[in-house]
């Protein structure tokens, strides 16, 4: 996360800042910010969101990819932009 230490110093520290790997972590945190903004939507239906919020719980869980910068970013209600080493 733009502004978290802790995050930028694992992705650092761990070799996961490759380039192969922007494009997926980009693309989970996309997906999973739209998940997010639709189960919190007034428009959606309690049946649909329990449905997109098992797909979130799922995105969390530690056997996910990425599951540490999701719990982060739903944490900070994905107010944060996400450092990929791309630009948002």
């Amino acid at each position: 996360m733009k502004n978290n230490i802790r995050g930028e110093t694992t992705i650092e520290r761990t070799g996961i800042d490759r380039h192969f790997l922007d494009e997926r972590r980009r693309d989970k945190y996309q997906a999973c910010k739209i998940l997010y903004q639709l189960i919190h939507s007034p428009n959606i239906d309690r049946t649909t969101k329990n449905a997109l919020q098992k797909l979130l719980n799922e995105a969390i869980q530690n056997s996910a990819e990425f599951a540490s910068m999701i719990r982060c970013a739903i944490r900070d209600r994905f107010s944060s932009k996400i450092n990929l080493g791309l630009l948002l």
